[in-house]
Formats: C-alpha cells, structure tokens, sequence
C-alpha cells in the first residue's frame, strides 16, 4: 500500500522542472525497481489524482486505488466550461517569481486561513501551516499551477480496478455534479465522510479507517 499526497511531493521532490506527468512516473518506476506486486495506491487532495492518473494509464500495475478528497476536475466545479490548456514555461515562470515575492509573514497568514478551511480541528492548524512553509517554493507554484489546470474526466473510463473514492462532508451537496465527473462506473465507489472538511483523516478518523479497511478486506 502506497500513500501520496501534497505536502509529501512538496517538501521531498528535488526535481528541477517538477511536473504532475513526472511525479506519476516515479511513483510507477518505484512500484517497478522494487518489484511491488498488486499494490493499492492511497492519495490524499493532489495524491488522489496521481493515483487515478496511474491506475487509468498503468492497468496491470495497481490492484486498486482509495482516492481521498480528490477530484478528476476541481475546476469544473466552478466553471462548466472549463477546459484544459497547455501551459507555457513562461506562465510557470512568472507564477513562480509572484510566489517568491511573498514574504514569510504574508505566506504564513496566506497559509493559516487555508489551514482553516482544510480542517475543522483547530488543534491541527499548527502543523498544516508548517508543512506549508517547510515546502519547497519552487515546487509549491509549479503544483499548484499546474493542478488547477488538470483535468483527469477523459481517462476516468480507462479505470478498470476497483476504487473507492472518500469525499469530505460538504461534497455531499453537490453529488450529483461529483457523480457525473467519476461516469457512475460500477468499480468506482463513492462515499462522503460523516463530518469535516479536507483532511478527512483528520476530522473523522474512525469512518476514514473503517472505509479504507473495509476496502482493503474485499480485496482477494
């Protein structure tokens, strides 16, 4: 079993020209060099989307994925029309030099009021906003750059092995827009937490352990 998510790519990818396509392919070329068979990958928030990523393009290589809070399309969700572009090295670049151009101070609020609408345990406000701060900056703009400009809907019929999405609470409002972004394919799972926000693991434990081993038990 395999978890990615966010703050791990962030503060640990030593890429020069980080990329989502590039870490997809570290994740497959280590499930290879270690000879991993039949893993099921878990992804939290952009996690969620590598695992979906790979599970549509790398068949054989996955025996499920358990997608935690993660879309095919965030943006769609705001704009119908979205659509996916190719995006120039020189947007990279200058989103880059804005961030870069935010002292600590105002990255740090910047990254307690996300805290703040990530969970709803304050106690864990404190961490979220270190691993912010502790990311790479470099890193952190070309992600959030390029995520927002991924839209995963075209592959999400290529998915063939089981998988079970887990949703944050306030998703359950809108699920029939989710629904139609997952196709209601029969292997593809959908179930929205009980309470809380982002970080489910966080803000219902108990349901969060219960679905992922409930999951994992079904699997021969």
């Amino acid at each position: 079993m395999l978890h990615s998510n966010d703050a791990w790519i962030c503060r640990y990818s030593s890429r020069k020209n980080p990329s989502f396509d590039s870490w997809a392919k570290q994740i497959i070329g280590f499930i290879q060099k270690e000879n991993i068979k039949n893993p099921i990958l878990i992804g939290h928030s952009m996690g969620g989307g590598l695992a979906l990523y790979i599970a549509s393009s790398q068949p054989n290589l996955v025996k499920g994925i358990v997608v935690v809070d993660a879309l095919p399309c965030l943006a769609a969700l705001y704009n119908p029309d979205f659509q996916s572009k190719k995006i120039a090295p020189e947007e990279f670049n200058e989103f880059e030099s804005q961030m870069r151009k935010i002292d600590e101070e105002q990255f740090y609020r910047q990254a307690y009021i996300s805290a703040t609408s990530l969970t709803s345990d304050s106690l864990r406000y404190d961490n979220l906003v270190k691993w912010s701060l502790s990311s790479d900056r470099t890193t952190y703009a070309h992600m959030y750059y390029e995520y927002s400009n991924i839209d995963l809907r075209p592959i999400i019929p290529s998915i063939s092995v089981s998988t079970l999405v887990l949703l944050e609470y306030p998703f359950k409002k809108i699920a029939p827009m989710i629904e139609q972004q997952f196709g209601n394919l029969p292997n593809i799972r959908l179930e929205y937490a009980n309470k809380g926000l982002h970080f489910i693991m966080f803000d219902d434990w108990e349901w969060y352990i219960q679905q992922i081993m409930d999951f994992l038990n079904d699997r021969p």
